[in-house]
């Protein structure tokens, strides 16, 4: 007979009639433990014990036997590489290693003493549960789990991430703020230059490709700095003539942007798309004498044109640039963001899929070869409108046929030219866009693409693959610094 849901619910019959949940022990720090939380094990069936020392893990390991361990790389300047072997012999748990994009050798040599996987820093709540399942899998596949919540542990108090410090071993990291994605050599210079810059009151100018994430970056300084409190108002200029900019931004009360910014920031997007004669408007807000007092707002100006070719085509006063040129953003095209594709490619599943309350689909490796060898020339911005037009009708995986046909033509027959290196070959099952290129470069897009496809994780690619994890630890360091 099938019990009813309160009975289900009832803690008195937890232990019961079913087979308990998988347990996990996490090891961090307090201030650490944010990120691990209860609801990513739970829905892998785990609940979780925590430690926040080494001795404390230890013990713990050998009261209660974990099915899975999860732990940094390092705690407190503490290599626990040495600690794998040991919890191994104990009672053979699957293992979980932390670690931060600089690891990359301390994670091959990880996965050499043992660990199952290892996640990079930034990860999301969702990739951390596919991590937690695909580990336990393997040692709990008989098992059946009844994830029910009397069977769940008590949730963490949330916490204000404003209010939680960093832990020492992380501070010499660099962890993409507000909502930002990317951890390719140019990002992380951007993102510590946020840090750097977003307690000044300067103005600052950030130019790149359309759709690159612009206004995200202008609203990310403006929620790390010491105005995050006040408002932060954003002015189009390519949906304004000039009538109507003028109204927008300098209308008397609460209707114009410089007024309903005080205290706070104002973004001017599109600056070089405003007529220049407009732009001279701006001068007395962002030049080095503007009376702070008056105006008590900063100002971000954004540019789809580098500035050097806004002066070219006439699109940007001299003296106007001179004054904004004080703090700098280039933001790179997507492209050219060396190893993010695929981590913003299934940032932006999860993160879509969540907004359309469905459970993120995986990608399988044919569709992930058209999604990252695809230029995406508008950037972020097509990126997420093609994602999500593929998530509204996609099943549990997503495959090749499930995309727009201009990506998969691309993938297919844009083979590109070079002359004395197989110009006139044609696409050939379905290889187009690697023909005549470097078999080095043909290497790196397959494992890049695997990677992606198993949802960022080296081990579970390398098995694919066909290769040991640290052959593509040892290739992918390669590729970011190479000899």
């Amino acid at each position: 007979m099938e019990e009813s849901a309160d009975n289900a619910l009832d803690p008195s019959r937890s232990a019961m009639g079913r087979v308990p949940l998988a347990l996990a022990l996490v090891l961090s720090t307090p201030e650490s433990a944010m990120f691990f939380g209860e609801e990513a094990f739970a829905r892998a069936g785990c609940r979780v014990v925590r430690a926040h020392s080494l001795d404390e893990a230890q013990s713990k390991c050998i009261e209660h036997k974990p099915e899975l361990v999860v732990l940094p790389l390092r705690l407190s300047n503490q290599s626990l590489i040495p600690y794998l072997g040991q919890c191994k012999a104990q009672h053979a748990p699957g293992i979980v290693v932390i670690a931060e994009n600089e690891e990359i050798n301390d994670a091959a040599e990880a996965m050499r003493a043992g660990a199952d996987d290892c996640l990079f820093h930034p990860f999301s709540s969702a990739r951390l549960t596919r991590t937690v399942r695909a580990a336990l899998n393997p040692r709990l596949s008989d098992r059946v789990f009844d994830v029910t919540e009397d069977l769940m542990p008590d949730p963490v108090p949330a916490r204000a991430p404003a209010t939680v410090a960093a832990p020492p071993e992380a501070q010499a990291t660099v962890t993409p703020p507000h909502g930002l994605i990317g951890n390719s050599p140019d990002m992380r210079r951007l993102f510590r230059k946020i840090e750097a810059v977003a307690k000044a009151c300067d103005p600052v100018l950030i130019h790149g490709e359309v759709g690159t994430g612009k206004t995200r970056f202008a609203q990310a300084i403006h929620a790390g700095s010491h105005r995050a409190e006040g408002p932060c108002i954003t002015v189009n200029c390519s949906a304004l003539d000039g009538g109507q900019f003028v109204e927008a931004m300098f209308a008397r009360g609460s209707t114009g942007a410089l007024n309903r910014a005080k205290g706070g920031t104002l973004i001017v997007d599109r600056l070089d798309e405003l007529d220049r004669g407009l732009q001279g408007r701006l001068l007395p807000i962002v030049s080095r004498d503007a009376d702070e007092r008056t105006h008590d707002v900063r100002v971000i100006v954004t540019l789809t044109r580098s500035p050097t070719q806004a002066l070219a085509e006439n699109r940007l006063r001299e003296d106007l640039l001179y004054s904004l040129n004080v703090i700098t953003f280039p933001l790179p095209p997507l492209r050219q963001r060396e190893g993010d594709l695929g981590r913003v490619l299934m940032a932006k599943i999860d993160e879509i899929s969540g907004e359309l309350g469905r459970t993120p689909p995986r990608v399988d490796g044919e569709a992930m070869a058209v999604l990252s060898t695809y230029p995406w020339p508008g950037n972020l911005s097509e990126l997420v409108s093609t994602l999500r037009g593929v998530l509204l009708t996609a099943g549990d995986v997503i495959g090749r046929r499930d995309l727009p046909q201009e990506l998969i033509w691309h993938h297919v027959g844009n083979t590109r030219r070079v002359p004395g290196r197989a110009s006139d070959v044609p696409a050939i099952n379905g290889l187009g866009s690697l023909v005549g290129k470097r078999l080095a470069d043909v290497e790196r897009a397959v494992i890049e693409a695997t990677i992606a496809a198993e949802g960022g994780s080296v081990p579970r690619a390398a098995k694919v693959l066909d290769v040991s994890p640290s052959t593509i630890y040892r290739k992918r360091e390669s590729w970011t610094n190479p000899t």
